[in-house]
């Protein structure tokens, strides 16, 4: 499914994102030369962690500026 929307709005402008069930995320940033992969399962057990992942994005700006 593709969203012609930012579900996360911490991210940068040209990410690209797969989102998998229990939080496992693939997000791509060709700006960055970067690439964040996460396994495991999302603290709060929502099955696709909308909220989750654009926390994670506001740490990881944070941590790169």
């Amino acid at each position: 499914m593709t969203v012609p929307s930012s579900l996360t709005p911490s991210q940068p402008a040209d990410m690209i994102s797969a989102l998998g069930k229990n939080g496992q995320m693939i997000d791509v940033v060709p700006s960055l030369n970067m690439v964040v992969i996460r396994m495991g399962n999302e603290p709060s057990g929502s099955l696709v962690p909308v909220t989750f992942h654009d926390e994670m994005w506001e740490k990881i700006i944070e941590v790169i500026n």
